[in-house]
């Protein structure tokens, strides 16, 4: 009877610190949310592949549910949507888009709220063969989180919570919004006959917006983006797909006059094998890739997306690899997407329909 009680003392006490560790990690450090599936929402891995599709719509769709087995779960939502533009008969193109990102974590219910509208011009180099890409992104971040969910340490009485008690600490605002500007370019085409592909550098937070609730001078480091990627067909119905992410986000110290948070370093690298089950007059399929995703000592990502002609939908699941193995069980998160991509008659871009680097 002792032993199951210290057991579950210890899952307690486990699942207490875990849930401490995480909010700490991503709701003050790791301010910039990741998706496993990173591919699917290209403007949060560089503003400058907006608009790198074959077609003239694309819209992806994410939703993530992490850390369920072990804590108050953190979902995580986000819509894009890309619009391509014509802008002359030498292949130039215009990209309108914009990206909304949702996402709940924790017992403080610390919501943020992403509204981030993006341009992305494209310019044909090298007789069309390749294409240079620069791009500008900015727009709102609101911050809020509920105190009622919080435990302070005076509302512990005989080392017990009393929920009754009443804190000393003084919350000034429970809500912050932001300005957050950010931009990349990028440059993209075939290297041979069978290999198209691509590398960007991005810049997010390049304003370093104020973030703190209280009147605290704490302001988001910005971050630099390292893409890359390349498609290799290996038939007329296979392809090998390698997508790369790399991310610097350097913190302040405190010889700095002001306070910066950020200080996650990520590299994700993932690779796919995708075959066309069945192929159409026009450039709609019918595909199934497999693959997976890799966060650098984060997690191992197997990845299943099946294309169905405009239309296609993605699943994973985080196997846990980090330091919090123990408390996660190797459990991470599970992640869907889904996509829809149509290229207009009316107007579609000749140019650039057979050099992109995707599914």
């Amino acid at each position: 009877m002792i032993h199951r009680k210290n057991n579950r003392f210890n899952a307690i006490v486990l699942r207490t610190f875990l849930a401490i560790y995480i909010f700490y990690c991503n709701s003050l450090l790791a301010q910039d949310l990741n998706f496993s599936q990173f591919y699917e929402l290209p403007l949060l891995r560089n503003p400058a592949l907006a608009g790198n599709f074959i077609g003239d719509i694309r819209i992806q769709a994410v939703f993530r549910n992490q850390w369920q087995s072990v804590t108050v779960p953190f979902r995580t939502s986000g819509i894009s949507a890309e619009l391509n533009f014509p802008m002359n008969d030498y292949g130039h193109y215009l990209t309108v888009g914009a990206q909304i990102l949702h996402d709940v974590a924790g017992d403080s219910k610390l919501t943020r709220n992403h509204f981030l509208p993006v341009l992305t011009y494209h310019a044909p180099i090298n007789g069309e063969e390749f294409y240079v890409s620069a791009s500008l992104m900015g727009g709102m971040v609101y911050n809020s989180f509920d105190p009622t969910g919080l435990r302070w340490d005076d509302q512990f009485v005989g080392g017990q919570f009393n929920p009754n008690a009443t804190t000393r600490q003084n919350v000034l605002q429970t809500g912050k919004n932001y300005l957050d500007i950010g931009g990349g370019v990028s440059i993209s085409g075939p290297l041979t006959g069978a290999i198209d592909a691509y590398a960007g550098i991005g810049l997010f937070h390049a304003n370093n917006p104020t973030i703190a609730f209280n009147t605290d001078n704490v302001k988001l480091g910005r971050k630099w983006a390292f893409n890359g990627g390349m498609t290799i067909h290996t038939s007329e119905r296979d392809r090998f797909t390698i997508y790369s992410d790399y991310f610097i986000q350097k913190a302040g110290n405190a010889q700095d006059s002001l306070v910066r948070v950020g200080g996650q370093n990520v590299f994700m690298l993932g690779a796919f094998y995708t075959t066309d089950l069945q192929t159409y007059d026009t450039d709609d399929k019918v595909s199934l890739s497999l693959g997976g995703v890799y966060r650098w000592a984060d997690a191992l990502v197997p990845v299943l997306r099946l294309d169905l002609k405009k239309f296609a939908i993605g699943v994973s699941y985080d196997i846990n690899v980090s330091q919090l193995t123990k408390a996660s069980g190797a459990r991470g998160g599970f992640e869907l997407t889904m996509a829809y991509k149509n290229a207009f008659n009316s107007r579609v871009i000749k140019q650039y329909r057979l050099k992109c680097v995707g599914f």
